[in-house]
């Protein structure tokens, strides 16, 4: 099976580059390098011909995680998601960050001029109490404070002494959850890394569901639970009470799009993707990468309704 090396973290589209990295800095994330793309690269890129690009790289000091900003011209008017309808399904959401200090990291996302969605979610789990809040930015960008035991994060994240960790994980609602794991499973070489279930009201409010039957079920994907991973989420809600958001996360279109999985044989992952249930929205190609340099790469789509850049460097 071909081989991920670690997931990098997500894969942004954006209108105002600026926006973004004042938000993703909130989060402590630093830029690291940029490039400009032509019209060429977007084709056989991101599988957007007849625009050019701006790809910004971002870290997390000290990691080899972090995200990627692409902003397209001309821009797209198609946003991915709607923070009115948070519950849709089948689309990356929430990019989820641990704080140690609940109310440090809150007080450092509103001194950079971003705010909370309220009301905050407070739930348990097996391993005690948590609280979540989410930010609403940029193209409707979802980031997610995630406040728990010291103990059970010590496990969830590699950074675990900041007022944030790294992106710690890419979640997001989907229609069906199994084949969404199996996808991850078969492409990637991904595994189970945990399972939880929320049967929460605070939480139901957080989303912003109306309906009563809720019952939030989750499976994180990836390859250790201290790396970054994927989060594929059942809200438990009847079908027809929500939208399904399947082929919208896609370049151009603005808003968290996927993320960026670096691999070591990008045709071998390619060649695997149809028959697990994706689709290849860009061919294999040698390209030169802001976070990356030289590098081969493709871009997939998976069940779940995201995109993902497989990237192996040179």
């Amino acid at each position: 099976m071909p081989s991920t090396r670690y997931v990098h973290g997500p894969l942004v589209s954006s209108s105002d580059l600026d926006a973004h990295l004042s938000l993703f800095a909130a989060f402590g994330l630093v830029e690291i390098a940029r490039r400009d793309h032509d019209e060429r690269d977007c084709a056989t890129l991101w599988g957007a011909p007849g625009h050019t690009a701006t790809e910004v790289a971002l870290a997390t000091p000290g990691t080899r995680y972090g995200a990627r900003l692409v902003r397209f011209h001309p821009g797209s008017d198609v946003v991915v998601r709607d923070r009115n309808r948070g519950y849709d399904a089948d689309a990356p959401k929430v990019i989820d960050f641990y704080a140690p200090d609940f109310a440090a990291a809150r007080a450092a996302v509103e001194r950079a001029g971003f705010a909370l969605k309220e009301p905050l979610a407070e739930y348990d789990l097996p391993e005690g109490h948590f609280v979540e809040g989410h930010v609403w930015g940029p193209d409707e960008v979802v980031c997610a404070l995630l406040g728990g035991p010291a103990e059970f994060f010590a496990g969830f994240a590699t950074v675990t002494d900041r007022t944030f960790s790294e992106p710690q994980s890419l979640s997001g609602p989907v229609s069906r959850l199994e084949p969404a794991v199996a996808f991850f499973e078969q492409a990637f070489g991904l595994r189970v890394v945990y399972r939880y279930g929320i049967d929460d009201d605070s939480f139901r409010r957080l989303v912003g569901s109306r309906k009563p039957q809720f019952s939030l079920r989750s499976v994180n994907v990836g390859l250790d639970a201290r790396e970054p991973y994927f989060g594929l989420v059942h809200y438990g809600m009847p079908e027809g009470s929500y939208a399904s958001l399947l082929g919208r996360a896609r370049p151009p279109h603005r808003g968290t799009l996927g993320a960026t999985i670096v691999v070591d044989d990008v045709d071998a992952v390619a060649a695997r993707v149809p028959a697990a249930g994706g689709a290849v929205l860009a061919a294999p190609t040698d390209a030169e990468l802001a976070a990356f340099g030289p590098a081969r790469c493709a871009l997939l789509a998976a069940p779940n309704g995201g995109c993902y850049q497989v990237v192996a460097t040179r």
